[in-house]
């Protein structure tokens, strides 16, 4: 018993083992890539949660490349505008009290690195499927709404549940842009089979958006 918890538990913190699982997960959409000579998109929606609060400014956490990404696009041509969401879950807590959401921490990062407001809105929303609901009635609000080419990015182990939960709520046109990738291709070292803590800190991550999919959210 005790050998079998030993090497179940060598599985799971494998590096190997757990970039293959995590491949699965973000192989399992095929992503839009834009490129110079494809038409624009009108909107790129970024969800929250790739921004922290630091001592001094917001900064980008380690899912922040959905920022940096979204605000290239915007840069490059690639993306008319831009839209943020998430708001501060409030927990009840005097230390949160006065922090800022995710969506607010974003607009701060995008104007430093010069977008300007006027070509940035927000949506609300404290969970995905909050959000993508926040997004249809945005886009129901809009004139043209039905022909807009709206691209939806995120995290790309992150984005099969996003577009699932999108298509939950009437969605299911949406370009998916994927960001920040934890699969690694690169060659496998010997020491890479190690049991290491980070490996069992995406384990869990993939887990979490395998059950989700068991139980369809």
């Amino acid at each position: 018993a005790l050998g079998g918890i030993f090497l179940g538990f060598s599985l799971v913190s494998c590096q190997p083992f757990i970039d293959w699982l995590t491949g699965l997960t973000e192989n399992s959409v095929t992503v839009y890539v834009p490129t110079e000579r494809a038409q624009p998109l009108d909107v790129v929606v970024v969800l929250g949660g790739g921004t922290r609060l630091g001592p001094y400014r917001p900064e980008v956490s380690g899912a922040g490349d959905r920022v940096v990404y979204a605000a290239e696009l915007f840069q490059t041509g690639r993306a008319k505008r831009l839209i943020t969401t998430g708001e501060a879950i409030s927990s009840g807590s005097a230390e949160l009290e006065g922090k800022i959401g995710p969506a607010a921490e974003t607009i701060v990062i995008w104007e430093k690195l010069g977008i300007p407001t006027s070509d940035i809105t927000t949506l609300a929303g404290r969970t995905t499927y909050e959000e993508m609901g926040h997004l249809r009635e945005w886009l129901e609000s809009q004139p043209d709404g039905e022909n807009l080419r709206v691209g939806l990015l995120t995290s790309a182990m992150h984005l099969p549940r996003a577009l699932r939960l999108a298509k939950a709520r009437g969605l299911d046109k949406l370009y998916p842009l994927a960001a920040n990738y934890r699969s690694n291709p690169n060659q496998v070292l010997l020491i890479d089979f190690f049991p290491r803590a980070s490996a069992l800190s995406q384990f869990a991550d993939v887990q979490k958006e395998w059950m989700a999919r068991l139980v369809g959210r």
